[in-house]
Parts: C-alpha cells; structure tokens; sequence
C-alpha cells in the first residue's frame, strides 16, 4: 500500500530481458467442463531490449473466440503509445498515421460512429486549443438532415445531401448562392456555377483543337 492508494504490483528479475519476453500477466480462467481454460489475458510485454533505466514495454490484451479454447491478442498499446487493434504491429500504417491502428489485412474490417438519429457523427482534426483549431478540419455526418460535410480552415467548404446533391462553396441548393453545384441529373439541372463579379465557369482544354461542350438530347 502506497499513501497515494493501493497497489497490485507484478515483478521479473532477470537480466538479458529481450523484446517480447513477459514482464507480468493476468490471466482469467473458466471451469465448464472438469478442466480450467484461460479465457483473456492482460499481459505487460518487452517491446525492446531492457537495461538500467531503459524499459521499453507494451500491454497486450487477449481474448478467446465462441468456439476457441485459447485467447487471441485483440489489442495492445506498444512503447510508443501507439494503440493498435486486431493487428499485432504497426507495420500496415504508415509512420505519420499510425497512433491508432485498426484491423489487418485479413478479410473486411472497419470502424463504426454512433450517433442519435437527430444528432451528428464528426472525425475532428485539431492543432490546437482554441474553438476554431479544435475544428480545423471535420468530415461530419449530420444524421437529422442525412447529409455529409466537410470543413477545412475551420469552416464548412462542401456537402453532399441525401438527395445526391454535391455542394461546394455554399450550403443550400440552387443559384442564388455563390458557388457550384453537381447533381445526378434527375431534377431540373445537373450542374450550377454561380459568382459575384467573377467568372462562374471556365472551360479549357489544354492540348490540341478539338471540342469543349458537347450538347446531346
């Protein structure tokens, strides 16, 4: 006991201690059928040669499968705070993307945001403390109205609606906003550029004569 609170501690002595040797583990086991099976496992890893003052370690977290008798490594967090589900390394990512890794390269993997159906679902990116740096950048998912923004600079830039409507510039329809606008076709327009005292389209075609609009019905 420590006078800041209590404390479980775990020891190896040993020297010549290499990455992936046990520093300490839990284990859980399950008695169903006569005999004990572990079940999960919190095991504290080398991730690194270990000398005096240098430490270097990784938490690895198991489970076992419906049908399996042993547990499987679900996630760990490595020396570098990397946290890292499902694969084992960080070797699948990149070294500028790679704080929180997920899935590995067997079979279908992804990740899920859940929001109320009248709320919003936001991946946020942040260089700082302020309001307008903590929202940078967003791609949020605004599932009351059913659209998809995205902002850059603090600020929404584009948003594509339930109705398949993209919109870049503004955020309503239509050709009283600056702005442009793509559509699938199947309502009165497909395509919308609309400015004050600038050009609202150009078209250039970079290399040899040829056509620039083609009109078909």
């Amino acid at each position: 006991q420590e006078s800041t609170g209590a404390l479980l501690a775990l020891g190896r002595n040993g020297t010549g201690v290499t990455a992936g040797d046990d520093i300490g583990k839990i284990a859980f086991y399950g008695n169903d059928a006569g005999s004990y099976q572990k079940c999960a496992q919190i095991k504290c890893e080398a991730d690194g040669s270990h000398a005096d003052n240098d430490k270097p370690s990784r938490l690895v977290f198991a489970t076992t499968s419906d049908g399996a008798s042993s547990p499987t490594e679900r996630l760990r967090i490595d020396e570098s705070g990397r946290v890292i589900i499902v694969d084992t390394d960080a070797d699948n990512a990149a070294t500028y993307a790679d704080d929180l890794i997920v899935g590995n390269t067997s079979g279908d993997r992804g990740m899920t945001i859940v929001s109320q159906n009248v709320n919003a679902g936001s991946i946020n990116f942040s260089d700082g403390t302020s309001a307008d740096e903590k929202s940078r950048g967003i791609i949020q998912y605004d599932h009351g109205n059913n659209f998809m923004r995205f902002y850059t600079n603090a600020g929404e830039r584009a948003r594509l609606t339930a109705g398949s409507e993209f919109i870049v510039g503004k955020t309503t329809s239509g050709v009283s906003d600056n702005g442009g606008e793509l559509r699938d076709g199947s309502s009165d327009y497909a395509v919308v550029a609309t400015a004050a005292g600038h050009i609202p389209c150009i078209v250039n075609r970079n290399t040899n004569d040829g056509g620039l609009i083609r009109f078909r019905q």
